[in-house]
């Protein structure tokens, strides 16, 4: 691919439209990103991502590489993985993350990349040792919906969990071997509600009970 013209790489397919931005840019399986000739006179060109480095509550820096896009004057900011999923991976089930399969969030190779659910691809970064469960900073993990899942550590729960919470979080016990006090700390809950859903007393239809 890498001695190929713009237009063979179309023709092999490492090159395709982005969806919504058809004209306007388009995504290698790679994850560069071009951008077609402009109206305004300018040049088709390969764009320059940004990259983001975020360290908070992570064992390994967790960098994401961004671009911007422009479309009928309307701008737009979006990580470079999604763009590469979204034009190259069927999302069939309408899973909402992307994962990076070997960790390395700055490899966005389509081979890379996979849609999972927001509880599939927090069981991953345990398992793979990318994500410490002991940092308070850590962000929680939000319902669909929007709501809280709870209150402060040791206070009593104003808002439940969704089921897919209540999945992850019996996960991370399980695989990630941490305490209900660590856990609740990430989630803003008392430890017993934690205890509560991986000891199976609580969200028990998850557990097919």
């Amino acid at each position: 691919m890498a001695n190929q013209t713009i237009a063979e790489m179309f023709q092999s397919g490492n090159l395709k439209d982005i969806p919504g931005y058809e004209g306007f840019y388009a995504v290698s399986v790679n994850g560069q990103i071009w951008s077609y000739p402009k109206k305004n006179g300018h040049c088709s060109k390969w764009l320059k991502a940004s990259v983001y480095k975020n360290i908070t509550g992570r064992i390994k820096p967790y960098y994401t590489s961004r671009v911007m896009l422009v479309k009928d004057g309307a701008t737009k900011t979006v990580r470079i993985s999604r763009l590469v999923a979204l034009t190259y991976l069927p999302n069939i089930q309408n899973l909402p993350q992307i994962n990076h399969k070997d960790g390395d969030t700055s490899n966005n190779h389509v081979d890379n990349l996979e849609w999972v659910s927001a509880s599939s691809n927090m069981q991953h970064a345990v398992k793979s040792n990318l994500f410490d469960i002991h940092s308070g900073a850590q962000d929680i993990t939000r319902s669909n919906n929007g709501k809280k899942t709870g209150a402060l550590n040791g206070m009593k729960s104003r808002r439940r969990f969704s089921m897919s919470e209540a999945n992850c979080i019996r996960q991370i016990y399980e695989v990630g071997r941490k305490s209900y006090r660590a856990i609740a700390r990430v989630y803003q809950c008392s430890d017993k509600t934690i205890s509560n859903v991986c000891k199976g007393r609580t969200y028990l239809s998850e557990m097919g009970l």
